[in-house]
């Protein structure tokens, strides 16, 4: 199987991936994970022809392993809404999610946009924006190391957990991002209330003093 970049459907197993090459003229990276209860393993290419060139030697579809292939770049598209499709006669699901996160360090709230294709025989594609080294992290470490490390059963189990595990950090993100927005709600109405409070015993005292 190999993945190109075209603004049409191919037909068969190849896919449409529609994508922009950055401002900033950072690369593409594509992070490959494969893995199943024994073995693991991970490749970064950040070009399309080796990742083409590793996939020619290496089948990604299998009943006995899974294939995670993670895709970052300036996608071409960034404003759409949340939506799912089913593609490929129902054999294959497509699903668009804003990414919500605190930054731990700025305790800056940062949107990102991610997509998942997830198809029949434990093969999963995730596209995200490009990383700022800065300004972003890496939402999905925690399951990356879980991968890595065998922890839990995430490993003995198909790729359709996994896209279960990724989508549950991004709406465990989603609360915990309410939570501080309500968190500082909380404070600027305390300040505002106390300002008030401060701004009416003032004023009464001086018409108590003028009168």
């Amino acid at each position: 199987m190999h993945i190109r970049f075209h603004h049409h459907r191919l037909p068969g197993d190849e896919y449409d991936l529609k994508l922009l090459s950055n401002r900033d003229n950072r690369p593409i990276l594509f992070n490959i994970i494969q893995y199943d209860e024994a073995h693991y393993t991970e490749h970064n290419y950040n070009c399309l022809s080796e990742l083409n060139g590793f996939l020619s030697t290496t089948p990604c579809s299998s009943k006995d392993y899974c294939t995670w292939i993670n895709v970052e770049e300036d996608i071409y598209t960034i404003n759409e809404r949340m939506k799912l499709d089913l593609l490929d006669n129902g054999s294959c699901i497509y699903l668009l999610m804003k990414m919500f996160y605190v930054h731990p360090e700025t305790e800056h709230i940062h949107q990102e946009q991610i997509s998942f294709i997830l198809k029949e025989n434990n093969f999963l594609i995730t596209f995200q924006e490009a990383k700022d080294e800065l300004n972003s992290i890496d939402i999905f470490q925690i399951v990356k190391n879980r991968l890595k490390n065998n922890r839990g059963r995430i490993r003995s189990l198909k790729i359709d957990y996994l896209f279960y595990c990724l989508i549950d950090i991004l709406i465990e993100n989603y609360m915990f991002v309410l939570d501080r927005i309500s968190t500082k709600i909380d404070t600027i109405d305390k300040l505002l209330m106390n300002k008030l409070k401060q701004n009416n015993y003032v004023d009464v005292s001086l018409h108590n003093v003028n009168s």
